[in-house]
């Protein structure tokens, strides 16, 4: 019978310490004990569990900067042991899309453009999240009255968000709006009739008939 090498059990008799206080709702006590198990041994997989752990503590805690960071740790030690490099990588653009809203509903305007934008540099290989951020973005050019930033977006979106019709549709439908509230009225009727390449959008109708009222 093999029994295990001295001390090789400890990481997971620490993580059961420490789950107990997460499981209760504990989740800065039940952060300082997860993280003493990746400090005694970070590429245990008890180590890579109790990350994991660490990261759903701070994602209830509403702390993304601390999910964010943590994905990444495990990330550079290259422990794979739980979750692989594209979940931890899918943990870090929930973090900076979350943190991003966040910033939106504290009215923090700018600080929300700078993390949508930085979700799309760092992401721009992932095209359905790349044009949900970027549709994001357009939303918050156009509550800073940035309108000629939120227009431009919005035609991104447009262009690069084909095979996400109900994203690219909203966003052309917005477009239209955007330029009939300025009373520039022939950009608006154009950008409605351009509605109608997209069948089957909600809008389209609504789009077409507003450009013939114009």
């Amino acid at each position: 019978k093999k029994y295990p090498k001295r001390g090789a059990m400890i990481p997971e008799v620490m993580y059961m310490a420490a789950d107990t206080y997460y499981r209760h709702g504990m989740f800065a006590e039940s952060v300082e004990r997860l993280n003493k198990i990746f400090v005694y041994d970070a590429n245990h997989k008890f180590a890579a569990i109790a990350a994991v752990r660490i990261i759903q503590a701070y994602a209830q805690l509403r702390r993304w900067n601390r999910v964010e960071e943590w994905s990444r740790k495990v990330i550079k030690t290259r422990n794979f042991k739980f979750k692989s490099k594209k979940e931890l990588r899918e943990y870090i653009a929930i973090a900076i899309n979350a943190n991003a809203i966040d910033l939106m509903k504290q009215r923090k305007t700018d600080e929300a453009i700078a993390e949508s934008s930085r979700l799309i540099r760092e992401f721009k290989d992932n095209k359905e999240l790349a044009c949900k951020a970027r549709m994001n973005l357009a939303v918050l050019y156009e509550r800073a009255k940035r309108i000629k930033d939120a227009v431009g977006t919005y035609e991104t979106v447009v262009k690069t968000c084909k095979k996400q019709e109900d994203i690219a549709s909203e966003a052309q439908y917005v477009i239209g709006v955007i330029y009939e509230s300025q009373t520039r009225f022939k950009e608006a009727a154009d950008a409605f009739l351009k509605m109608e390449k997209f069948k089957k959008a909600d809008k389209a109708a609504d789009a077409v008939i507003n450009a013939g009222l114009i």
